[in-house]
Parts: structure tokens; C-alpha cells; sequence
């Protein structure tokens, strides 16, 4: 039995085949079953002929939420089922305030194809968001095992309307109980990932995307809490061709970031890999090269030469022995950026300032990545 940040595993047993389809008749059947995230309150109501929301149905939400900001998002018959999810496709709109909530509904509404069927969703905002993004079991466009998570500070909509760059995580789906009990991930993370996998096994293992925003909690100090505010079927997987069976361990081992370079001329504790550093192989030779094409610039460029090059404008000396700058992860090339720092300290630098000044530099990258172009 599976137990981890508040749900089980066995609890989940039989649910899948209850699930509903729809947007607001999902959230409402998770609702009571979901343990690692809050869902905001929300009511829905018809739109009918006229598109537009009852005086009686205004009342309610008056009645209901008070002064609070709301989202009114749509809740169209075609939306979020198993074969189409339309994600995006129709109108929502957030921090309405209830004196404008009819004039906001009567928009939602006309954004949606006119189904006897289609609903408008009335939430309420969640406030003092830390994060906000998407998270998704599995890679959408080919089915990587990755549970994949994006997310952007504070804005609630920031990553599906494509507003702001966006942090992605990705956590090979065979290692995330091992990840998520250690530091590799922040709480925001952990949480995320946590609402990630028990509506997975809700879903009865479907690959399954989400929305979510997290909070710090208002009760408990330095807690976060996770918003679980949309979950949909992921309607790519019927494309998908990579097998469902592949398992992550057999790529090489990577616990070589995590350990002091073999080569003793290499100063650093860690490292980290990158597409766009200081070099960028992904414009060079393209981000899964063919291997004379890989093979060439390894020899050519990226061992030894790159590093007497610097050594010539007076950073420090290249090793007598070559030092590979790419690392090569199953036919694709990755700058290996603790060798690339060293290589861009001045000659004069004692080792041991070497040391520092490189433990920093990938430091500063790991803690933010968005920085991982600006090397």
C-alpha cells in the first residue's frame, strides 16, 4: 500500500469508474474525495436560449461568496471529456467583482458553442497565490514518463494564457516517490506533485492533466497549500506510440552530478546539465544530432578546444588532458556547465577561489533556472 503526503493509494480503489465528464461535474465528484488539495466553492448554473444567468441565480452567488473576487469560467457540454478536452478554447475570466458577475456571464456564455447543455462555473478567486500553472501525468505530446509540472508566480492564469515565462519540472514517473521525499523538489513542488498523483489514481491510472494554483496556508507558518482548480483526461494519449512499459533506469546513470569531477584539473562539488548556456549545442547541432554530426563536434569543438581557446584570452590553463565539455544522455548533448565554468575563471584565480566562484555560479542556476539561456 502506497501512502504519501496524505492519501492512499487503496482508497482510490473503484472511483474511476464513477468519474463523470465535464468540468464542473468533475470537480464536483472530486470534491469529496481529494485529500492533498482544497477545490474552490462554485456553484453552476444553466445558460439556457438566452445565454444569460437567472436574477435568482445572481442572488445565490451574492448570498453565497459576499465581496470575494470570482472566476467565471465556462463549463461548455464539449469541454474536458474523453475524447476532446478543448482546453482554453472558450471564455473565463477572473477577479469579477458580484456587481459585474451578469455582465460577465452573459460574455462566458456567448463564448460557448450553444449546447442545451453548456454551463457557466461562478468560483470563488483563490487569494495571495505563491504559484499557479498546469501539471500533467505524462508528457502531452508524446507520453513521456514524466509527471511534468509548469508553473508561474502569483497569476492564476499566467501559464495557460501564456503571459509569463514559466518554470517546468519534470520527475521521471518510476523515481517520483523517492524525489518527492527528499529536497530535489521545493513544498510548492511537493504539493503539486501530491494532488498530481492522487488524482491520477482517482482517475484510475488515466494520464490526466491538471490545474492548480498553491497558497501559504493562513493557519499553520512556512505551510503551502495546494488548489486543485480543473482536471481533464489527457485526449493526446490516443496518439501517443511510445510504449507505457519503458523504464527510466536504464538510461546511463546521472549520479555523476552529484559528485566532485573524476578529472582532477576540474574544480567543483556538482554540476548541471544544460541546452543553452554559455554554449548552445541544441543551434549548433540540433537538440537529438545525427552521431558523425555529434561525433564531429566532439572532436572538433567540444574536447580540449574549447577550453584552450578561453586559455588563450587569458582565462585560466586548459588541462593537459582533454576535457569533454558535452555530456551525452542517450544520443543528446548536454553542456556540462561546472567543466564550462572553469574554464571561464581568470588565470590568476587560486584553486581554491576556483572552487568557490564555480560552486557558486552552478548554485545560481540550479536555485534559478530561468537563467539557464543567460549563463
Amino acid at each position: 500500500m502506497m501512502t504519501f503526503s496524505g492519501f492512499d493509494a487503496a482508497d482510490s480503489e473503484g472511483h474511476a469508474s464513477m468519474l463523470p465528464a465535464g468540468k464542473s461535474k468533475t470537480l464536483a465528484w472530486l470534491a469529496s474525495r481529494v485529500r492533498t488539495a482544497r477545490i474552490p466553492t462554485f456553484v453552476t448554473t444553466a445558460l439556457g436560449d438566452t445565454k444569460t444567468a437567472s436574477s435568482a441565480f445572481i442572488e445565490e452567488c451574492r448570498a453565497r461568496f459576499g465581496d470575494r473576487l470570482l472566476a467565471v469560467r465556462s463549463d461548455a457540454h464539449a469541454e474536458d471529456g474523453s475524447t476532446e478536452s478543448h482546453a482554453g478554447r472558450f471564455l473565463s475570466l477572473c477577479n469579477v467583482r458580484c456587481e459585474a458577475l451578469t455582465d460577465a456571464i452573459a460574455k462566458v456564455a456567448a463564448s460557448t458553442p450553444g449546447h442545451p447543455d453548456d454551463r457557466v462555473i461562478v468560483q470563488a478567486m483563490v487569494d495571495d497565490i505563491v504559484v499557479a500553472g498546469v501539471a500533467s501525468t505524462h508528457r502531452i505530446t508524446d507520453g513521456a514518463p514524466w509527471y511534468c509540472i509548469e508553473f508561474a508566480p502569483r497569476d492564476n492564469a499566467a501559464v495557460t494564457a501564456g503571459r509569463a515565462q514559466v518554470r517546468q519540472v519534470a520527475i521521471a514517473r518510476d523515481q517520483a516517490m523517492r524525489v518527492a521525499d527528499s529536497d530535489r523538489l521545493g513544498e510548492p513542488e511537493r504539493r503539486v506533485l501530491a494532488t498530481l498523483m492522487e488524482v491520477e489514481l482517482l482517475f484510475g491510472g488515466r494520464p490526466t492533466e491538471i490545474e492548480f494554483a498553491v497558497t501559504r496556508d493562513s493557519t499553520a507558518d512556512g505551510v503551502f497549500q495546494a488548489h486543485l482548480l480543473q482536471a481533464r483526461p489527457i485526449t493526446t494519449a490516443a496518439t501517443w506510440r511510445l510504449p507505457q512499459s519503458i523504464q527510466l533506469h536504464r538510461l546511463p546513470p546521472l549520479d555523476f552530478l552529484e559528485r566532485s569531477d573524476p578529472l582532477p584539473e576540474v574544480a567543483g562539488r556538482r554540476t548541471v546539465l544544460s541546452l543553452m548556456s554559455d554554449w548552445n549545442p541544441a543551434e549548433l547541432i540540433g537538440t537529438h544530432p545525427r552521431p558523425l554530426a555529434l561525433s564531429l563536434f566532439d572532436r572538433l569543438i567540444a574536447r580540449g578546444v574549447w577550453w584552450a581557446a578561453r586559455a588563450s584570452l587569458d582565462y585560466c590553463d586548459a588541462p593537459d588532458t582533454e576535457v569533454a565539455l558535452l555530456r551525452v544522455i542517450n544520443g543528446r548533448p548536454f553542456v556540462d556547465v561546472r567543466r564550462s565554468a572553469n574554464s571561464l575563471v581568470p588565470r590568476d584565480v587560486p584553486w581554491s577561489v576556483r572552487a568557490t566562484l564555480v560552486d557558486a555560479w552552478v548554485t545560481r542556476l540550479t536555485d534559478d533556472p530561468v537563467l539557464h539561456d543567460k549563463v
